[in-house]
């Protein structure tokens, strides 16, 4: 590693519980993207207008539609620490939309991030649901947390970076797998 690799380096394996495993490693071999890439991903997880339950749904829907083994294994738990329900992760997990009450916050999220990672874009309806129920600074903030996660979903994918290459204690399949569930 040159000097500016070992910084963003060190800066990684201080900052994040995971480290340099995930999608942090590969980008380790450009330091200005790496350090870039971090830094975005701090503000998409923790600096925006939604909890943390509501932050990891939207991540684990990105996981799910770009099947990212290692990405979708970090946030299940995350998720379940920041009090997403079980019943809503199964769904998930099955490709199936989540039965949140309609008009939350939570069905809002999904049915934005769902239009998203499926046609690339919102439809009229979702994007007025958003914007009605999550307001347009929230809607910029969860178009930005898909859009870091599907870079993290791509680099993971792209690298083959599997649940096993993450921190000791990760579930070795992915939901899309059989029996995994």
């Amino acid at each position: 590693m040159d000097a500016s690799q070992k910084a963003v380096y060190d800066e990684l394996s201080q900052s994040r519980k995971t480290g340099t495993s995930g999608p942090s490693g590969p980008w380790l071999a450009s330091a200005p993207l790496a350090d870039a890439a971090q830094n975005l991903g701090r503000v998409c997880r923790y600096e925006t207008s939604f909890t943390q339950r509501e932050t990891e749904l939207a991540i684990l829907a990105t996981a799910y539609a770009n099947r990212a083994a290692a990405d979708w294994t970090l946030h299940v738990e995350e998720a379940r620490k920041a009090g997403l329900e079980e019943e809503y992760i199964g769904a998930l997990a099955r490709g199936h939309v989540p039965a949140f009450e309609p008009g939350s916050k939570e069905a809002a999220i999904y049915a934005v991030s769902a239009d998203l990672l499926l046609h690339r874009r919102v439809s009229a309806d979702h994007y007025a649901e958003g914007v009605s129920v999550l307001g347009e600074k929230a809607m910029v903030e969860l178009v930005s947390i898909v859009g870091y996660y599907t870079y993290c979903a791509m680099t993971t994918n792209a690298f083959e970076i599997e649940p096993k290459d993450l921190p000791s204690g990760a579930h070795p399949k992915a939901p899309w797998e059989a029996d995994a569930i």
